[in-house]
């Protein structure tokens, strides 16, 4: 069992790692202004902020067993 959280907290750290890649790469579109539209700009960072969220959440859960 104690693998299987092992394994688990290594996705998720691999997960917010690819949450802050997208992040920053979507800064850089913001910045160079390749998203025109206000609309999407504002879907996107809505999407990542709940990815964030879920992916804080789940961390924070799983850290309560300490089995890592």
């Amino acid at each position: 069992m104690q693998i299987i959280f092992k394994e688990l907290h290594l996705v998720m750290l691999n997960l917010m790692d690819y949450v802050d890649y997208i992040d920053e790469k979507v800064k850089y579109l913001f910045d160079t202004n390749k998203l025109q539209s206000i609309r999407r700009r504002e879907q996107i960072t809505l999407l990542l902020n709940q990815n964030r969220n879920l992916l804080k959440f789940t961390a924070q859960h799983y850290s309560k067993y300490k089995c890592f």
